[in-house]
């Protein structure tokens, strides 16, 4: 069982090094304890870590580190696998994960594909792992909800800092049937070099990304690159030749990128995991 006192000095740490997660990576590499290297810094004049971790109670975040029961078990296989997760809601580790990732700018066609795909996908008690971005993401989430689905928002910010602002409704919503997972303390800002790095726990959490619609520079591609480099299975859905947000995805199923058009495509692909549609 991990020790409360880690999981206190952990949090402060996270705080404290909000900016600079390499360096931290490798202070937490070093060998010593939370504690010891929390006392070797001069933080401790400016961060209460008892006071922080009151506030994640009150708040109802649960903090999980790897050698927590809780923390899932993919993610732990990753390449700089998050030491800890904040998590507000519930996740269901029992079922498969698929993320869904695509263009913020998503186009009428590329909204009715997202929307059948995570239709089909609830059928077969998949968890939908996205972003909380506009476009794509939200239609995943929002779709996965109405379908009585569950569904997982990795967040650029910390959980209090919810970005956009204009889903801060979605992300209640989402806590009902599902979580907030973020690496960053919790009121961490929204901060554009936040969400690539983000990206890789969307990809570590799940067995295969969808991409939808992406143009050639996307954050749906690098999401798609973590989960090469994860040994994951990458997705991706075919557009209209005219149409920039469907270049990104053109170009990864000239990778080798499995071609999505039917549901069929995506469960043939994942026929080793046991799947039982809800009747």
């Amino acid at each position: 069982m991990p020790h409360l006192e880690d999981k206190i000095y952990l949090n402060a740490l996270n705080i404290a090094f909000a900016d600079n997660f390499l360096k931290l990576f490798s202070l937490l590499s070093s060998g010593q304890s939370l504690e010891e290297i929390w006392k070797t810094l001069y933080l401790p004049q400016r961060i209460d870590p008892l006071r922080e971790w009151k506030q994640l109670k009150e708040e109802k975040i649960d903090f999980i580190q790897t050698i927590d029961k809780k923390f899932p078990p993919l993610l732990k296989e990753i390449n700089y696998a998050p030491f800890g997760i904040y998590i507000k809601g519930d996740i269901p580790i029992q079922q498969p994960f698929i993320a869904i990732v695509g263009t913020r700018k998503v186009s009428p066609y590329g909204k009715l594909v997202t929307e059948k795909i995570v239709q089909e996908l609830t059928k077969y008690n998949f968890v939908i792992v996205s972003g909380l971005a506009n476009g794509v993401d939200t239609i995943a989430h929002k779709t996965a909800l109405e379908n009585k689905g569950k569904t997982i928002a990795i967040l650029g910010s910390g959980i209090k800092n919810i970005f956009p602002l204009t889903n801060r409704k979605l992300a209640q919503e989402i806590t009902k049937n599902g979580a907030l997972i973020s690496e960053y303390s919790l009121r961490a800002p929204a901060l554009k070099q936040y969400f690539p790095w983000r990206n890789r726990i969307i990809s570590g959490l799940c067995l295969a990304t969808i991409v939808i619609e992406a143009p050639e520079k996307s954050g749906a591609l690098i999401t798609a690159r973590f989960a090469l480099e994860q040994n994951r299975e990458i997705f991706a859905t075919p557009g209209s030749i005219f149409n920039k947000n469907s270049s990104g995805t053109h170009n990864l199923i000239k990778q080798g990128a499995k071609l999505v058009s039917q549901i069929e495509d995506i469960l043939e692909e994942l026929k080793p995991i046991k799947l039982i549609k809800n009747s």
